[in-house]
Parts: C-alpha cells; sequence; structure tokens
C-alpha cells in the first residue's frame, strides 16, 4: 500500500512538473514590428485608427499609442487641452487635414493647454519625442 501511494505521489510530482515546465517554455506575447499611427484633427469624431476617421482628442490618440514605436499625427489647429504623457510616444504635428502633407509652417498645431502654460511628462527617462 505505501509503494502504491509513493508511486503515485511521484507521478503526480512528475507530471506537474512537466506542466509547469510546458508553462514556463511557452512564448511570450508577440511584439509587433510595426508602428500604428493614431490620428487627431479638430472636430473629429472617430476612433483615431486611419486618417479617415480622426478623433478630436490629442490626449485620445495618445493614450492609444501604447507601444514605444507608435506615433500620434495631429493635424493643424489650436487644441485646448492639457496633455499628461505617462508612456514613449511620438507626436508629429503640422500636418494638413486630410494626413498627406505635413507642413508647420503652412499647418500650424497648437496645444493651448487651457492657458496653464506648461508641459508635464511624468516619466524618466525621456520618452517623448516632439516634432
Amino acid at each position: 500500500m505505501k509503494i502504491r501511494s509513493l508511486l503515485l505521489a511521484v507521478g503526480l510530482g512528475f507530471g506537474l512538473a512537466v506542466v509547469l515546465l510546458a508553462l514556463l517554455a511557452s512564448p511570450g506575447p508577440i511584439a509587433r514590428a510595426d508602428a500604428d499611427i493614431y490620428y487627431a484633427r479638430e472636430g473629429g469624431s472617430g476612433d483615431c485608427l486611419a486618417a479617415t476617421t480622426p478623433c478630436s482628442s490629442v490626449q485620445r490618440a495618445i493614450n492609444l499609442a501604447i507601444a514605444p514605436s507608435d506615433e500620434v499625427w495631429v493635424a493643424t489647429g489650436i487644441y485646448t487641452e492639457n496633455l499628461v504623457i505617462t508612456h514613449s510616444v511620438n507626436l508629429r504635428g503640422g500636418w494638413n487635414v486630410s494626413f498627406t502633407v505635413q507642413s508647420p509652417v503652412t499647418c500650424p498645431t497648437v496645444v493651448d493647454g487651457n492657458g496653464a502654460h506648461n508641459v508635464r511628462i511624468e516619466d524618466t527617462p525621456p520618452l517623448a519625442e516632439i516634432v
């Protein structure tokens, strides 16, 4: 009887070890090779996922851009909102309203910040590239 219990315990232990090793050896999440671009435009009402469906909030687009290589393209206009950047993101302003030409001189992008006159980036080292 003791031998049977011992064999059962050894078998269960071996089985659990095999399952644990299989779980540890499984690949993690697949990393994206390409960057996603999120679009913001004054008067937009879309999901930020395409130039034809921009959202109106730069902050919303920033919040969606979670991978370090993601970009937020912001069309010409004045955006009266406070931006909080807590992760790596590339902001690219100066786009025309159809996102086909980037020219900060002829298509200026202004984030007003409600008159707060400050920029807050919550992380070190520098994570935001603002162009």
